[in-house]
């Protein structure tokens, strides 16, 4: 009987030029050419996002609201500074109903 290996990898195949890979449950149908180079993730498991691309999104995320905060903060405060300007013969609603 061959030799089996304990540990989980990629292991050459007697007789054949590829590599085949091995889990804690036994072969997969996962194959390699031999020399190729090994993935950094096992075959079956997904690799974990970069935590950078996140950041880096949420950063213009932030970037966006605030410019767009600024932006309606600076139309009001021009309309409220710049507003027409109010006729003398003017009565206020409340002033008038007393």
């Amino acid at each position: 009987m061959g030799y089996l290996p304990d540990e989980p990898g990629w292991y050459d195949m007697p007789g054949v030029d590829y590599k085949r890979y091995r889990d804690q449950n036994g072969w997969t149908e996962h194959y390699l050419p031999k020399g190729a180079p090994e993935p950094a993730t096992p075959p079956g498991q997904d690799p974990e996002p970069e935590p950078r691309r996140l950041s880096r999104t949420l950063a213009i995320a932030a970037a966006v609201l605030i410019v767009l905060l600024l932006a309606v903060g600076g139309i009001r405060a021009y309309a409220h500074l710049a507003g027409s300007p109010v006729p003398a013969d003017y009565v206020q609603p409340e002033a008038a109903a007393q």
